[in-house]
């Protein structure tokens, strides 16, 4: 049962829409204040920025974490400071919390 597996690791997809024209500043922004700080963060397995090819204003991320308390830590961490951003963003981000099922290529497979 999946209650023998012990934690769960939790895979987050985000959606970011940039403001026309700030994208590429929304990106260095986000860089120095999410993406590089996640790297330190115990919990955190993957923590990956991507820029959209067909939409050029969304940035997208996928970020794996050991467990929903890691992500929980993250979450409080990274909230002031998407808030930092606001006024290069259209609207708040779009998450879809799931729970990886299997993968090939990272560095830890449930």
């Amino acid at each position: 049962s999946s209650a023998d597996q012990g934690p769960r690791m939790i895979a987050v997809f985000a959606t970011v829409r940039a403001k026309p024209g700030r994208r590429d500043e929304l990106i260095e922004a986000l860089r120095a204040g999410t993406v590089d700080d996640a790297a330190g963060e115990p919990g955190t397995i993957v923590h990956a920025m991507h820029a959209n090819l067909r939409e050029e204003d969304l940035l997208h991320y996928y970020e794996l974490y050991e467990s929903k308390e890691a992500f929980i830590t993250h979450a409080k961490v990274a909230g002031p400071k998407l808030n930092a951003v606001a006024h290069l963003v259209v609207g708040p981000p779009e998450l879809v919390q799931t729970s990886l099922v299997v993968a090939t290529g990272l560095p830890t497979s449930p």
